[in-house]
């Protein structure tokens, strides 16, 4: 979020002043002392985590590059819910060409918080392990506020995009339902190994098990 906000304004030339007040430089200030206990935790062990995330998203893989982007961006429709995302890739992209053209400041925040998370996400898949599909996750908070104001202000009235939209939001609503009655009664015909709701499942029962291990040795 922060190199969002500073690129919103940097651009935004209404909200331009803002970098030359204190209030931003103090707010960074006091988020780096709120982060500090991590930085001196990876200290004492070796950059662990940091290491770990550098290698995972941008340590070289022999992958194809096309599958990668393929695999990235499939995990997006398939989160998303292949209707909805369609109608958010339309209407968000739509609102973010158009926040350039006609000075929509609260446009253009919404998309610079969303599309260069997704971007990022998809050079680093690139460059590395594929993202998982959760990890862009955050700019679909602002992405989908942008995507439907747009459809709201600009294509409420049209019959096509109203049906559309409607259709979309029951169906990812119906799969999302479903997800989560499988998740807790598993009634999806899915094989173990790709059935990605067991990743919810057997941590108490791991933790038990090292801990018998720990005990023991």
């Amino acid at each position: 979020i922060v190199p969002c906000t500073v690129a919103f304004v940097a651009l935004s030339a209404p909200h331009r002043f803002w970098l030359r007040r204190k209030e931003p430089y103090l707010a960074g200030l006091l988020a780096f002392v709120c982060f500090l206990p991590v930085i001196y935790w990876n200290w004492q062990h070796e950059w662990v985590s940091f290491a770990m995330q550098l290698n995972q998203g941008f340590g070289p893989r022999d992958e194809n590059a096309l599958e990668k982007i393929l695999e990235y961006f499939g995990g997006q429709v398939g989160v998303i819910t292949p209707l909805l995302f369609v109608s958010f890739f339309y209407y968000s992209l739509y609102g973010f060409i158009q926040s350039f053209r006609q000075g929509n400041a609260p446009h253009l925040y919404l998309a610079l918080c969303c599309w260069p998370i997704l971007v990022f996400f998809g050079i680093s898949s690139l460059r590395g392990e594929v993202a998982e599909p959760n990890w862009p996750a955050p700019a679909y908070i602002s992405g989908l506020i942008l995507a439907s104001d747009v459809f709201y202000r600009r294509y409420r009235q049209n019959n096509f995009h109203r049906r559309y939209v409607y259709i979309a939001a029951s169906v990812a609503l119906f799969m999302n339902v479903a997800v989560t009655v499988h998740l807790v009664k598993p009634f999806i015909p899915l094989p173990p190994n790709k059935d990605n709701t067991k990743q919810f499942h057997g941590w108490r029962e791991l933790g038990d098990t090292i801990n018998a291990a720990i005990n023991e040795h």
